[in-house]
């Protein structure tokens, strides 16, 4: 009977997660994220797949192909975050306090905005929207968006950094004070923080290596720093959809 009920058991578990992907796959940003995955996986997989000697296989070609059009797919998804990312920088600039969080926070979201402006245009290019002449325009285009990726990623990293030393202080102070609710949530804010830095740091390489500062044949190894914080992006995002996701279930059942 033990069997049976652990394949039960299982099974349930199984049928749970699919159950959530769903539901986080209806999310825009979970389905960014999720093809972001996949994008990123691709591009290191490639890389192993591609042969020094310019023989590449059928295989090899069908995920180099596969890379590219998620690549193009995610740029329409985007399509118009930049306003997103304006607004929000805006609200941040009004509302923090901290001179040195309005700056790089601020900084942040701007860059990440212009970025989205490039992507923009480098999408239009990529799909024959630009003229003629778009794919060519389109490598320059994504230089600049680079550019202010890598810009941006750097604020971020400085925001983060600042916001974890703030909060380590804080959460030993209330440990030592006996305030133990207050100092799990500092915890779990601790976490949040250190797994968004751990992400730009991953991600640092990306536009690094699209603006040749990187070699060439550290590719594979940005395909899978990309891969890596994809998945930390996915997790957050997951755990985020699915709060709000009960959060809504458990609103449906008091009304």
């Amino acid at each position: 009977m033990a069997a049976p009920r652990h394949q039960l058991a299982l099974w349930t578990a199984f049928s749970t997660k699919i159950d959530e992907l769903m539901i986080v796959n209806k999310s825009t940003a979970g389905r960014d994220k999720l093809y972001r995955v996949v994008q990123y996986f691709c591009r290191f997989l490639a890389w192993a797949l591609k042969s020094p000697v310019g023989n590449s296989s059928e295989l090899y070609t069908k995920v180099a192909a596969l890379q590219a059009h998620l690549s193009t797919a995610r740029k329409l998804m985007r399509l118009f975050r930049s306003i997103e990312h304006l607004k929000t920088a805006q609200l941040k600039y009004l509302s923090l306090q901290n001179a040195f969080l309005k700056l790089s926070i601020t900084v942040d979201f701007v860059n990440k905005a212009l970025r989205m402006v490039f992507d923009h245009l480098q999408w239009a290019g990529t799909v024959g929207l630009l003229g003629p002449n778009g794919r060519t325009l389109s490598h320059t285009l994504g230089r600049r968006a680079s550019v202010f990726w890598l810009l941006g990623l750097l604020a971020s990293l400085c925001s983060t950094v600042y916001q974890l030393e703030g909060v380590t202080l804080e959460q030993k102070r209330m440990a030592a004070s006996g305030r133990t609710a207050a100092a799990g949530e500092l915890k779990n804010r601790r976490q949040a923080l250190l797994e968004g830095a751990l992400r730009d740091m991953l991600d640092l390489p990306v536009p690094a290596h699209a603006l040749g500062m990187l070699p060439q044949w550290t590719d594979g190894m940005v395909g899978l720093g990309g891969s890596l914080s994809s998945l930390i992006g996915l997790v957050q995002v997951w755990k985020a959809v699915m709060s709000k996701h009960k959060q809504g279930a458990a609103a449906d059942v008091e009304d």
